[in-house]
Formats: structure tokens, sequence, C-alpha cells
């Protein structure tokens, strides 16, 4: 951060960043999450669809989002910053 005192990392968003809140087997997640049917894993849907350069095709039939595995320099679902929240990539 380039806040005095605050020791958050950033960084840049892209097409791969995760949707803020997405649907899945009628469920509603929010940014990087582990679904029932993965364990261990936590992924999403991503913003920029194909554009996402590491993204990998929905398996759900008749459905064109697309998605990718999460890793720890995902974005947070919440922040703050100089008073304001925000949310996701922003």
């Amino acid at each position: 951060s380039s806040v005095d005192g605050e020791d958050r990392k950033w960084r840049e968003c892209s097409a791969c960043n995760c949707m803020t809140e997405w649907n899945y087997q009628g469920a509603v997640y929010e940014g990087c999450s582990e679904t029932p049917d993965w364990s261990g894993h936590d992924w999403c849907y991503v913003q920029g669809g194909s554009q996402c350069i590491h993204h990998l095709n929905s398996s759900v039939a008749g459905e064109d989002k697309k998605w990718r595995e999460c890793s720890a320099c995902n974005c947070m679902t919440q922040w703050n910053y100089q008073g304001a929240v925000y949310e996701g990539c922003s």
C-alpha cells in the first residue's frame, strides 16, 4: 500500500478477476469460493470471460461463463480505502 502505516497489498485489475457475486448450482457465492462439489479448492467465474487468458470453459450445459481456480493474490471481496468501502476489483 502507498498509505503510511498500512500493510495491505494491492494489484491492478484484469479480465481474470473474479465476479464479485455469482451463482452456481442454486447457491450464491462471492469472489473466490469453495463449492460442495470441489472440496479444498477455491474458484470463481471471471469478469472478463474469454478475455482472461487463464479461463476454463464452464462444465455446466448451456452456460457460456468462464472460470478459473483461485490463488493467494486474488482481490478481497470487500475492502476499505481512505474511508470508502469497495468490492472486488474496483
